[in-house]
């Protein structure tokens, strides 16, 4: 069948930043702590956009409570009679679309950041050692490539096409999510829980730029580090 490749590119090294095993926790709010540049980028970019919704949904509650308790029944017996109001309507077109051309700007910078590799070799004879963006040792060794393929429900194929196994075919392997299904299902534990792990998790390099592409079987899929 064919592929549908979403090609995403984290460029980060993970044991530059502190060792995540990170999972949702009981009572927590808010995305848990990042361990990579564009998850980072994309919690910069969500709070400020989360906290930019809740202002217009209150805002618009307040106008359905204004309308409701100025234009009731009984706070104006006698309606007016009109077809539309030309100034409000020119508001309520353009203010939208000046808040979506606001998102639009983030938006496409972050997508540019996912999908644009950056240029290893470059940074590798940079030397730069005091930019946090990029890792110059990691640079010269190169990329480490994993592609993600989703399996119908709850699993994903896992393939590392640069590395080979002892009898030299490519190192691949299922992962299947941990939930209620079969009796042969593995359990969950406290540090798998059910529904948020899995039973071969990825496992990736230390110190190593690391490429992801992603791809489904079937249908389409998301895929994410989220810590």
């Amino acid at each position: 069948s064919s592929l549908r490749y979403i090609i995403a590119f984290f460029s980060t090294m993970l044991a530059a930043l502190p060792a995540f095993a990170a999972q949702p926790t009981p009572g927590a709010l808010n995305f848990q702590e990042p361990a990579t540049r564009i998850m980072e980028r994309v919690i910069g970019f969500a709070n400020p956009l989360h906290f930019g919704m809740a202002l217009v949904a209150v805002f618009v509650l307040a106008l359905l409570i204004w309308v409701c308790i100025r234009y009731n029944k009984r706070a104006n017996p006698e309606p007016r009679k009109f077809s539309h109001n030309t100034l409000i309507e020119i508001i309520w077109t353009t203010v939208p679309v000046i808040i979506l051309v606001v998102i639009a700007g983030p938006s496409f910078s972050n997508l540019f950041y996912q999908e644009n590799e950056p240029d290893l070799v470059q940074i590798a004879e940079s030397g730069d050692l005091k930019d946090p963006n990029v890792f110059v040792e990691a640079a010269k060794q190169g990329w480490i490539t994993v592609k993600a393929e989703g399996m119908g429900n709850w699993a994903w194929t896992y393939y590392y096409p640069d590395e080979m196994d002892a009898d030299g075919y490519q190192v691949q392997f299922v992962s299947n999510a941990i939930h209620y299904g079969l009796p042969s299902d593995p359990p969950a534990t406290p540090e798998k829980p059910r529904y948020l792990a899995t039973d071969y998790p990825m496992v990736i390099p230390a110190n190593r730029y690391i490429r992801y592409q992603t791809a489904s079987d079937r249908v389409i899929h998301s895929w994410t580090v989220p810590a």
